[in-house]
């Protein structure tokens, strides 16, 4: 996807002069808890828009961009964040509506991620391998997840992604996250990713 392939592309230009973090051990376990109790915790903000919303710390870098040039609408869009700091973490979250799904892929979680990785294709993103897919479930919603190793020049960056549909919304969530703690071992898979996917998972309502 655009945003996506130009995100990462921006942290692996500048993975050994300036890199990119977000709190996510935080928002897993302080931030979460503010989840559907009013206000979010001091030094956060939340995006409440188009049907969701999700709390992020405000000294995040954030921005709010369409799919394929578009602006963000009800019927798709994308948010990421990423901030400097002696690690590189990164995450994103892309939402659209089953119409948006090419007509040979299935209108399911799994059939999102598969047009994800196409766009992305198209946009210039590498995906060179993809884990065996997760099954479970996100507020009563059918939820899938695997790991995947992006492609830039030299180097390759492990991460996780995962999508479900929320049915009263009626659209597809789909959230990424790339997380490198040592850069002597960039290629190796965190075992901090998935517990930090599965948090910012559950800070993510879809619906009311």
């Amino acid at each position: 996807m655009k945003e996506l392939s130009a995100l990462t592309g921006f942290t692996v230009r500048n993975l050994r002069s300036t890199t990119l973090v977000l709190l996510v051990v935080a928002s897993v376990t302080g931030a979460n808890l503010w989840v559907h109790r009013g206000s979010p915790p001091v030094g956060y903000g939340r995006y409440d828009k188009h049907g969701f919303s999700m709390d992020y710390p405000l000294n995040m870098n954030f921005n709010e961009m369409g799919l394929s040039g578009s602006k963000a609408s009800d019927a798709s869009g994308s948010i990421q964040l990423a901030r400097q700091d002696e690690t590189l973490t990164q995450y994103g979250l892309f939402w659209m509506g089953p119409e948006m799904l090419a007509t040979y892929l299935e209108p399911t979680p799994e059939g999102a991620l598969n047009m994800v990785f196409g766009i992305a294709g198209l946009e210039g993103t590498s995906i060179s391998s993809r884990g065996e897919l997760i099954s479970s479930t996100k507020d009563g919603h059918e939820l899938v997840y695997q790991t995947i190793m992006i492609e830039e020049p030299g180097v390759s960056i492990p991460a996780i992604i995962g999508a479900w549909y929320c049915e009263e919304l009626g659209r597809f969530i789909i959230l990424y996250l790339f997380y490198v703690p040592d850069f002597d071992q960039i290629e190796v898979l965190s075992p901090a990713v998935e517990p930090m996917w599965l948090g910012l998972v559950e800070s993510v309502v879809c619906h009311r």
